[in-house]
């Protein structure tokens, strides 16, 4: 469970999902679960878009939740960065050099698509991010959020 949750009484868990936080970082994930009474999740915090810096994790309730939408999202950031990045390193006259920045570039151009999750509640919106190759398993997901929404009414 996202932070270290603990089911009060009477609340049951519905479903509880890992995500790929983006296919640059595939070693962070993005944890939502599902229970009766909330959505809980931790997702990762980074520094300039890059660099891991700890999580956020947080918990909304079912009742204060108006809806769930997902977006598949294009990064236009990323894209410039990769492409300066891969010229730079196909003009740098080292191969090791080079090397590392076409695979550095590789890396930002690989991660130009994401899915996004936004869960609009009383607090503002909340937006969760997995990678375009998890669209299916998010939209999956929302589903069953807005489905436990509508039977709790």
């Amino acid at each position: 469970m996202p932070g270290g949750y603990q089911l009060a009484r009477g609340e049951r868990l519905i479903s509880n999902e890992s995500f790929k936080f983006s296919l640059s970082h595939w070693w962070l994930k993005t944890n939502i679960s599902l229970t009766n009474r909330s959505i809980l999740w931790e997702r990762p915090n980074l520094i300039l878009g890059s660099i891991p810096a700890g999580r956020q994790t947080g918990n909304i309730p079912l009742g204060q939740v108006g809806s769930v939408t997902t977006n598949r999202e294009f990064s236009i950031k990323r894209l410039l960065i990769g492409l300066l990045v891969l010229i730079i390193g196909l003009n740098i006259s080292q191969p090791i050099l080079t090397i590392l920045f076409v695979l550095a570039a590789v890396i930002l151009l690989a991660s130009l698509f994401q899915t996004t999750m936004v869960i609009e509640h009383r607090g503002g919106p909340t937006v969760l991010k997995a990678t375009v190759t998890q669209k299916t398993e998010i939209e999956a997901l929302s589903n069953r959020i807005s489905q436990t929404m509508a039977d709790d009414q």
